[in-house]
């Protein structure tokens, strides 16, 4: 079994667009939200992150045949993320793609085979159609795309692997299906979220002498007392998605780089599963949640985080290993955690 590593990372959010800024931001504290011309039917304004029309690249003739201007919204959004991993550069063989998209989106019956030719036209990388993947879990999904990847290049069967999520909020459906949910942090609303938008992308490779920054087999568990079950939750999805992500580290975690979004659900859920960590938690530990910069940028969630995470450490920003982990609104619930080898440390 070959250690894996992030060959190259790529991310966009309305607070930056590219990795070294976005942490930098993140760690300044540094927020985007505010409100904009989105109305509630309290009639006051949607507060939310995105970004300015004028930082996305307008998709060319033939990438994609859909209308529906969330979806290419979020294909502009994957094309700024897409474009920092150089793919020209560092990939010499077909490679699997695995892309996460929102649990809720419309599209999703029509979508997944051409969300992977729309990759394609927008990288020219030459696809692994046979091992690729789209999955619609949200959140947390991309911690699935990443432990399918992780395993393909663990194993050897494939040399790279492509592990991407994207979503966006500008969709006044969605906006509207969150608002009567009750979920939108607005003026009567204490316990909601602030949405955003986003893309994150990560390049796998297995690891050599180079590799500066090591991730361990990410771990994904389902719970079945999510947001949308009336069973109460004991955080045991979470508690097994982090376990299983800890599992192979040699030191106890020194920072957590998490998914919360403001919601009452998934403090809970973490304040039950960080209770069960153990030894695997330094007492010390910091946690940062980049929510509170960009908003939940939802499936885009995961890749992000270890994108970050991945950077940070690369930097020495942080202390490691970190552990990253996140909750979707359904079962899905996953974690990763990274670390510094020891010929490097």
């Amino acid at each position: 079994m070959n250690k894996v590593a992030i060959l190259s990372s790529g991310v966009v959010s309305s607070l930056a667009l590219d990795v070294p800024v976005m942490s930098t931001a993140v760690q300044a504290g540094i927020s985007t939200l505010k409100t904009y011309d989105y109305i509630a039917s309290t009639g006051e304004p949607y507060r939310m992150s995105i970004l300015p029309d004028e930082c996305l690249p307008e998709l060319q003739d033939g990438v994609t045949n859909q209308t529906s201007y969330r979806y290419r919204r979020m294909l502009q959004l994957l094309a700024v993320a897409l474009e920092q991993l150089k793919i020209s550069e560092k990939v010499t063989s077909p490679t699997p793609c695995f892309i996460n998209l929102p649990e809720k989106l419309s599209l999703r019956k029509t979508v997944a085979p051409q969300t992977l030719q729309e990759i394609n036209r927008l990288t020219g990388l030459s696809i692994d159609w046979l091992h690729s993947r789209v999955y619609h879990q949200g959140r947390a999904g991309g911690y699935s795309a990443l432990a399918d990847a992780y395993r393909l290049v663990s194993e050897g069967v494939v040399k790279t692997a492509l592990v991407a999520g994207v979503d966006s909020c500008r969709c006044l459906k969605t906006l509207g299906t969150w608002e009567s949910e009750g979920r939108l942090l607005l003026s009567h609303v204490g316990d909601g979220f602030l949405p955003g938008e986003g893309a994150g992308c990560l390049l796998l490779s297995a690891a050599d002498e180079n590799s500066k920054v090591i991730l361990d087999p990410p771990g994904v568990s389902q719970e079945e007392a999510h947001y949308y079950s009336d069973q109460v939750c004991r955080g045991d999805g979470l508690t097994a998605a982090m376990l299983a992500a800890c599992d192979q580290l040699n030191s106890p975690v020194q920072q957590i780089i998490c998914g919360l979004n403001g919601e009452h659900s998934p403090t809970k859920e973490w304040g039950v599963a960080v209770s069960r960590l153990g030894d695997k938690l330094d007492n010390n530990a910091s946690i940062m949640h980049p929510a509170d910069c960009y908003g939940d940028i939802g499936a885009a969630t995961a890749p992000v985080l270890v994108a970050l995470s991945a950077y940070m450490l690369e930097q020495g920003d942080v202390e490691g290993p970190v552990l990253t982990w996140s909750a979707s609104d359904y079962e899905t619930r996953g974690a990763a955690a990274l670390s510094i080898p020891k010929s490097v440390s």
